[in-house]
């Protein structure tokens, strides 16, 4: 499994995620455009301009394709808090050994997203979709969804959802870990509306039935087993 830890102005959190996941196997350091000093540069395996959201999920996929020897990618956002860096990469794999699982994340502590809160005694679920900022995918469905166009949307809304139809569509599932939880920073250096102007320019061009499933799974009516079952039923992925 390769990890791609992926930093914006989180330096010091995003240098000790890529130290902690280093122990567990190859890792990349992936930087949008931060404020660093001499030291944080020297830490950092890529430095680009800042691309935001889809620019680093791009250039993780291309990282991807670098090693050969890796069919999975753990993608993580700098500004989380993991208190086992390692457990994690070992439940995922673990997960992984379901070849029906496609994509994996870890519960949240708290997320708009009902599915992804952690569920006490729930183990792993099957969801609709995994929140975008940590988790683990294989290669054949990441290829489906990268490389996204920068010049349709930039700040990256609706790829995760997206990421999680393309997973449904080729016979795969993504699955929530309630074992393992992870904490994530709220607040955002963006406006939702121009985000969500993007996601909704982006996801038309990806045909009518993802544009249902990401307009469906996105309400919280939806993100439940009977509404996530009626939004399979009508994208006919099943």
């Amino acid at each position: 499994m390769l990890v791609a830890v992926a930093n914006h102005n989180h330096n010091q959190q995003a240098i000790r995620l890529r130290n902690a996941f280093s122990t567990t196997g190859p890792t990349a350091l992936i930087d949008s455009g931060s404020e660093l000093s001499e030291h944080d540069k020297n830490c950092i395996d890529v430095l680009l301009p800042n691309v935001y959201y889809t620019g680093l999920l791009n250039e993780a996929c291309c990282h991807l394709q670098k090693v050969a020897t890796e069919d999975l990618l753990l993608f993580v956002s700098s500004d989380v808090e993991i208190d086992d860096p390692a457990d994690l990469v070992k439940r995922a794999e673990h997960s992984f050994e379901d070849r029906r699982v496609g994509v994996y994340a870890p519960s949240m502590q708290a997320s708009y997203h009902l599915h992804m809160r952690t569920a006490k005694g729930r183990g792993r679920r099957t969801v609709p979709f995994v929140e975008g900022v940590v988790f683990a995918v294989r290669k054949v469905l990441i290829d489906k969804l990268c490389p996204v166009d920068p010049s349709v949307n930039l700040l990256g809304w609706a790829l995760d959802v997206h990421l999680g139809f393309l997973t449904l569509k080729s016979g795969f599932r993504s699955i929530v870990d309630d074992s393992i939880q992870i904490r994530h920073r709220s607040g955002r250096g963006y406006l939702d509306s121009e985000a969500r102007s993007q996601a909704e320019e982006w996801i038309n061009l990806q045909g009518s039935d993802a544009h249902t499933f990401w307009r469906r799974s996105t309400q919280q009516k939806y993100q439940t087993t009977f509404g996530f079952w009626k939004t399979r039923i009508r994208c006919r992925l099943f």
